[in-house]
């Protein structure tokens, strides 16, 4: 009987999840590590010449901020002292805003001020080792946790600002995550002391990195969710234990505060005397609201947070034509960050993600600015605080962040399903196909979806075509010329970089959406998806955001900031330099009209200035500025030239003014000496007086003002005072906080100082005896002096300071005392969380 044959039998393929993972089989510990390393290894990819090579970052704001805080840090180097007053800007200000070394000493002066060398690398270590910290504490996965780590740290808006020099922003940001991770710790674990110390220590160095705007857009953030948290405890019957919590929570915020009390005692001082608190004669009680909406990101520009340069990218390149009238570059999000984001939304199985979004989208609702005005002239008004800050497109930054943690929530969801069975695809039609639906229709369409024209564009290049051919702008030849010159010259260029970074949106979502289909349908492990999707994010944004590092503004390590500002010195400079010198100790104040006087700071670095860098002047100087400098028969109002101290007037052509004379003329421009130029302390023979600032105002733009004879008080006091031809004053003392002055006279009179008038600090004795300081010709100090020969000293002695420094030195060593407290806790084991 034959043999039945046999049947070879074939070895089956082993199906995907047999596939040996690697990743997996590593300890966690390691996993862990390695994540951390890649995240590390990121910022030096980014910036390799400034954390390993030999360039650093020297911004705009960073040269204009060293060139203002000259005078008030050689106050330190010669007194040991802070100046807490700044005398070269804006004809004297509190030094705050501008350079304020913390009284009390902290971490934040080790983790980022001694690695200046390598920055931006310490920063972006903070924010990716705490993003990290915080998705692990969620429960997520370490490949997960790794791309929403960064997500959060490589949006383009970090090197834009980098590039800039807004250092405190970066630092301020880069604390975020911290925060979340104590917030994260007090609330959902029962590590409630060193949640306490995380969150209060986090939110101490938050403070300090000095950024309020930053600071306070993300308390929304943090309030929303507390609301959030405090619904879900109301609905599970654990009010009781949430409202322990939330007093843990406040006690950390109290702790910060009292942590920080030096400086933000001064800061919220200052305030309401600054442009941040209105006008006195605007009428406005905090911000202009023009000035505060400038840069609102425009509607259709939020399209830039997948595609980045759908709207032309940065005004450098000259190709933007968004709503803003200049931009450095789009807030960028990422084409597989938005795919994570999408996916986490329709399959993380987490409940708080509809938190994160609702957070996001209020802040994009709040960064149209003027593009919503109903709610945010709502906001801008009846709001605490919020009229204190401008540029609402920053509030990007709690989107992009909140987004962020969603799109980790997605990268978990995918690892999580893609770990068990295989999947239908059915599932991932909408995600994927909204995904990819976005690009194919901006790819398509885009040319009839999108103008490519900034508004008045066409307008503008009537006008120029007009003015070169010397005809009327109503021409229609030169409006038709103008829209055939936009369609054509400017137009295809626009439209070109839209529909490559539309291709590159596009073929980014789909090799991440490929890996995303394979990991469903078990074809690869879902650990090398996820190792992919880290690639992908990382590569995607990394690129895009080196298209907007501000190469200009890199200089070798060995070039120190005060070299690049004495490289901008002009025979000019040198020449006022010596010239505003007195031989009583202090230096006249001068005009630097050649310099763009009141955005610039690198004239503050020489000379004493009317004028200045700051966002955060007095509002009674800005005031100034705005109606009464420039006002007179000659454009320029002498009479305040001589009060302010102004001695010279620089600027690029000869002006003939009366009372000037040409004292110095060269290639770099001209130096007009003010002939009539009044000394530091002057009395005068008579006063008048204003019941309100306007009248003040009113007062000195007269014709007829002479600042020299009378001067202008806003008091309810009166004065007598008697003409005294004889009369002397003497400084024979002047630095940052002190002025001291000898009088004679033999009549009652009325001293004015060519210093700005500050409420909060200045104290003024006569023989020591403290009097009053006057308002004075709206802007200066003014001093009733009684005949007789006098001692007249001036003292900056803000309380806001001095008592400030003592509750934060002893809030810092209980914030101190509770982190030994609750680590110890954790390592003897009375922990069990």
């Amino acid at each position: 009987m034959a043999k039945k044959p046999t049947r070879r039998k074939h070895k089956k393929a082993a199906p995907a999840e047999q596939i040996t993972d690697y990743w997996t089989n590593l300890p966690l510990r390691t996993r862990h590590i390695i994540c951390l390393v890649f995240l590390f290894v990121l910022p030096i990819i980014l910036f390799t010449d400034t954390i390993i090579g030999d360039q650093r970052f020297m911004g705009h704001d960073t040269i204009q901020w060293r060139a203002s805080a000259e005078s008030v840090m050689e106050h330190r180097e010669t007194y040991g002292e802070d100046a807490l007053w700044s005398t070269h800007m804006f004809s004297g200000m509190p030094a705050y805003l501008i350079y304020y070394a913390k009284a009390v000493p902290h971490l934040n002066s080790f983790i980022f001020f001694n690695f200046t060398d390598i920055f931006p690398a310490m920063p972006y270590w903070v924010m990716l080792s705490g993003s990290y910290f915080f998705f692990i504490l969620m429960g997520l996965r370490p490949l997960a946790a790794a791309i929403g780590a960064a997500l959060i740290g490589f949006t383009t808006y970090f090197p834009i600002i980098i590039g800039a020099g807004h250092n405190s922003k970066v630092y301020a940001l880069s604390l975020m995550p911290w925060l979340v991770v104590g917030y994260w710790l007090i609330t959902r674990k029962n590590m409630w002391i060193i949640g306490l110390f995380a969150f209060a220590l986090a939110l101490n160095l938050e403070f300090r990195a000095n950024h309020p705007q930053i600071t306070y857009y993300f308390a929304f953030f943090f309030m929303i969710w507390w609301l959030y948290d405090t619904w879900n405890a109301y609905k599970q019957n654990g009010f009781p234990t949430w409202i322990k919590r939330s007093f843990v929570l406040l006690g950390a915020v109290l702790i910060a505060v009292a942590c920080n009390v030096q400086p933000y005692w001064s800061y919220i001082e200052y305030s309401p005397h600054s442009i941040r608190g209105g006008s006195e004669i605007g009428g406005e009680t905090g911000l202009d609201t023009g000035y505060a909406m400038a840069w609102s990101q425009g509607p259709g520009e939020l399209l830039t947070l997948l595609i980045p340069e759908v709207y032309g990218g940065s005004s450098a390149e000259g190709t933007y034509w968004g709503p803003k009238s200049f931009t450095s570059g789009p807030h960028y999000f990422g084409a597989i960050g938005f795919l994570l984001f999408i996916f986490g939304l329709f399959k993380s199985p987490h409940r708080i993600r509809f938190l994160f979004l609702g957070s996001g989208i209020l802040a994009i609702l709040f960064a149209l600015g003027e593009h919503f005005w109903a709610l945010n002239n709502f906001m801008f008004n009846y709001f605490p605080y919020f009229d204190k800050f401008r540029a609402p497109e920053t509030w990007l930054v709690v989107t992009t962040f909140s987004f962020a943690i969603i799109a980790a929530m997605g990268a978990d969801s995918l690892l999580k399903y893609a770990s068990g069975k295989a999947h239908s695809l059915k599932s991932l039609y909408k995600p994927l196909g909204i995904v990819v639906g976005i690009g194919l229709v901006f790819l398509l369409a885009g040319n009839a979806l999108l103008s490519f024209e900034k508004e008045g564009e066409v307008r503008q290049i009537t006008n120029q075509i007009a003015q070169q051919q010397n005809v009327s702008p109503a021409n229609p030849q030169v409006r038709q010329q103008a829209s055939q010159y936009v369609e054509e010259q400017i137009k295809p260029e626009r439209q070109d970089k839209a529909r490559s970074d539309t291709m590159r949106y596009l073929v980014f979502v789909l090799i991440g959406g490929g890996l995303v289909v394979a990991t469903w349908q078990k074809k690869i492990p879902a650990s090398y998806a996820g190792l992919g999707l880290f690639v992908l994010v990382a590569a995607d944004l990394i690129t895009v955001g080196n298209r907007y590092i501000n190469e200009d503004a890199k200089m070798p390590k060995a070039v120190e900031r005060e070299q690049i500002i004495e490289q901008q010195r002009r025979p000019l400079d040198t020449f006022i330099q010596e010239g505003v010198q007195t031989n009583e100790g202090y230096e006249y104040r001068v005009f630097p009209l050649i310099d763009n006087a009141f955005s610039n700071a690198i004239p503050n670095y020489f000379y004493p200035s009317i004028g200045g860098y700051t966002g955060v002047k007095l509002s009674r100087y800005q005031d100034l500025i705005d109606y009464a400098i420039f006002q007179g028969p000659e454009g320029l109002n002498l009479p305040v030239m001589n009060m302010l101290n102004v001695k010279y007037i620089s600027a690029g052509q000869p002006y003939d003014l009366s009372g000037y004379s040409t004292a110095y003329q060269g290639e770099d421009g001209y130096v007009l000496e003010n002939e009539n130029v009044l000394p530091k302390a002057f009395f005068v023979d008579s006063l008048a007086y204003a019941a309100t600032p306007q009248e003040a105002m009113d007062a000195i733009n007269e014709p007829g003002f002479d600042p020299s004879s009378y001067a202008v008080l806003e008091t309810d006091q009166r004065f007598n005072v008697g003409t005294d031809p004889d009369a002397e004053v003497n400084v024979t003392h002047y630095d940052a906080r002190r002025i001291t002055m000898e009088t004679q006279r033999d009549t009652d009179g009325f001293l004015v100082l060519s210093e700005v008038y500050y409420p909060d600090g200045w104290q003024a004795f006569i023989d020591g005896e403290e009097v009053d300081i006057i308002t004075t010709n709206f802007i200066l100090r003014g001093i009733a002096v009684p005949a007789g020969d006098h001692e007249i000293h001036l003292e900056f002695t803000p309380r806001s300071h001095f008592v400030g420094s003592q509750i934060s030195w002893v809030a810092n060593l209980l914030l101190i005392a509770i982190g030994i407290a609750g680590f110890g806790l954790y390592f003897f084991g009375r922990y069990k969380d």
